[in-house]
């Protein structure tokens, strides 16, 4: 069964958005993910996408980083402004909803080796 041109665009639209994400040629099993998560439907027709996600591969490959931008510019824009818009994972703690006026108190969990020591104080850091 032979893929359709919509799902050979998909695939052309995820190499060259990895290409431009990383700046090198994409890799084939990463080309491959993203069409399985985005394109359930072909997953039971993997032995076929896999040529055709090389043969997509290979001619990203033969370009240079200026031309997969314009490329993926000119056929999947939103994808570009998907890379444009870095997402920072969030770090640390949530911030807890206190009430003006309340207070916090907070603990170290019981020692289960007995009373507190010395070494205890590594849960400070």
């Amino acid at each position: 069964m032979t893929l359709s041109d919509e799902d050979i665009r998909a695939i052309e639209k995820f190499a060259l958005q990895n290409a431009v994400k990383y700046g090198k040629v994409p890799q084939v099993g990463a080309v491959m993910g993203r069409m399985m998560g985005k394109c359930p439907h072909l997953r039971t027709q993997a032995k076929d996408v896999k040529p055709v996600i090389q043969e997509v591969v290979a001619k990203v490959a033969s370009e240079n980083a200026d031309e997969w931008q314009e490329r993926l510019r000119s056929i999947a824009p939103e994808l570009l402004e998907e890379l444009a818009e870095k997402k920072e994972p969030d770090k640390g703690l949530k911030s807890l909803d206190v009430a003006e006026g309340e207070t916090v108190v907070m603990r170290f969990a019981p020692n289960p080796n007995g009373p507190a020591t010395l070494g205890s104080a590594r849960g400070l850091r």
